[in-house]
């Protein structure tokens, strides 16, 4: 993973769930995020995905007791959360949360999460999906229509019905890494886990969150490529998933 890693706050054990922040190019809103996210009780790191001015030039003594991880270079945002994954495995976290940087999620959630996770008992956990009123909150009309797009190829690949599969608030069990590693490292990463996981057996659960949608709000997603790569990433899913079926299917009948 190319990366290099600069840890403001130490190697310390940390508590069981850590909260991760994908970033790029992101210093102005981050700030106030980070502010509200240290009355949480959780370990809390900051991933700089190759920001054209480094977030800790920017931000300085506001990351105190966060821990930072920078990439070189832009490397997508789902390896700015495997690289978050790797660190807090190391503090021995059991949950990691993932939010957004860009305004639109709001920490006042993060309990929404917490008590679910406090809830949750051993064995194959579900991975916890922050569901958004994206037409309460006035979503931009492309950005519901992708929603729709990704949630119904969800449910052909899967025969899972989920209602947000874009939604970048959500709480991973550390084990989910351990075997549904996507190959896509960009934003179609986390749609791509919650496939991988679905077929793999492991439920979801969906928290209702609210979401907003700031007047300067800094998107990076590309409309065109980014957009081709969800469509190829959901043609090589759903050719996986269904070749997958048949396999079982011929497995059960050769059994009789």
């Amino acid at each position: 993973m190319e990366s290099s890693k600069l840890t403001l706050n130490g190697d310390l054990p940390g508590p069981e769930v850590w909260l991760a922040v994908p970033v790029y190019n992101h210093a102005e809103s981050l700030a106030p995020l980070l502010e509200e996210l240290r009355y949480f009780p959780v370990g809390i790191v900051v991933v700089d995905d190759g920001s054209d001015e480094p977030i800790s030039g920017i931000l300085g003594d506001k990351l105190r007791d966060v821990s930072l991880l920078s990439h070189k270079k832009r490397l997508g945002k789902g390896a700015a959360i495997l690289s978050a994954v790797v660190y807090a495995r190391e503090c021995g976290a059991k949950f990691l949360i993932t939010m957004d940087a860009d305004g639109q999620h709001s920490p006042s959630d993060i309990p929404l999460f917490l008590a679910k996770i406090a809830e949750l008992k051993q064995g194959k956990s579900p991975i916890l999906i922050g569901w958004r009123d994206m037409a309460g909150a006035g979503a931009p009309f492309l950005s519901r229509l992708g929603l729709f797009f990704s949630n119904f190829m969800l449910f052909l690949e899967t025969g899972v019905g989920v209602c947000d599969s874009q939604s970048g608030f959500r709480a991973y069990p550390m084990g989910v890494f351990e075997k549904s590693v996507p190959s896509s490292r960009g934003y179609e990463f986390e749609t791509e886990i919650l496939v991988l996981s679905l077929l793999d057996g492991r439920p979801l659960v969906h928290v209702p969150i609210s979401v907003s949608y700031p007047k300067n709000r800094i998107s990076h997603f590309r409309i065109f490529s980014d957009t081709a790569r969800f469509f190829v990433m959901h043609l090589r899913l759903a050719f996986f998933s269904w070749k997958t079926r048949l396999a079982n299917c011929c497995g059960r009948m050769d059994s009789h």
